[in-house]
């Protein structure tokens, strides 16, 4: 049996009008920590009237209504059994999951992607520190901003998901007292570079 953990539709996914999909946690019995889920929002009336412990699967049609992008439990391991998600965001066109793990032995969150075709974890962008992540380029690129030793975000970064190349360093605020963050606007269409003073 699976529990319905922090329902969480993230409004910023089912905005974007490519292959719209709902994404929610669950906690399945005798686990700590959630699964991170999808499943087509055409296909949401099927799944929520199944009352099986097998939804997720439509045995009559042979179609698989959720998928399992990200268990927290197996991240939990490769930290110490600690797991604890600051930032995600799905990349646009659905094909990458941007996440920070908390890394409890270095004091810091540490930037993941996962390609959600394979559920493998990309070479690239890893990056320490990271405080802010946004999608640009209909996914193509990671933006992400990291902190400096006292917990600063003063770096932005973009990374060009494919690419051998070294992440690029847009933007470094040298004033102790300024903070960098990255938003979209509420279209999404164009992200915005902010600034705010201690």
């Amino acid at each position: 049996m699976q529990m319905l953990y922090d329902l969480d539709i993230y409004m910023r996914i089912a905005l974007v009008e490519v292959k719209c999909r709902l994404y929610h946690r669950l906690v399945e019995e005798g686990k700590q920590y959630p699964v991170l889920c999808r499943r087509l929002a055409s296909l949401n009336e099927e799944f929520i009237s199944h009352k099986s412990s097998s939804a997720g699967f439509d045995f009559t049609s042979g179609k698989r209504i959720e998928q399992k992008l990200l268990d927290y439990n197996q991240d939990a391991e490769r930290f110490g059994g600690y797991a604890y998600e600051e930032l995600s965001e799905v990349s646009p066109d659905h094909r990458h999951l941007a996440y920070t793990m908390y890394d409890k032995d270095n004091d810091c969150f540490k930037l993941f992607v996962r390609n959600l075709d394979f559920g493998l974890l990309c070479s690239k962008p890893q990056a320490d520190r990271v405080s802010n992540i946004a999608w640009a380029k209909d996914g193509q690129a990671l933006l992400y901003v990291v902190t400096d030793d006292n917990k600063r975000p003063f770096r932005l970064y973009c990374s060009m998901l494919g690419s051998n190349g070294e992440d690029v360093l847009l933007l470094e605020e040298p004033r102790e007292n300024i903070y960098l963050n990255i938003r979209h606007t509420k279209d999404f269409r164009f992200l915005t570079v902010n600034t705010e003073a201690e």
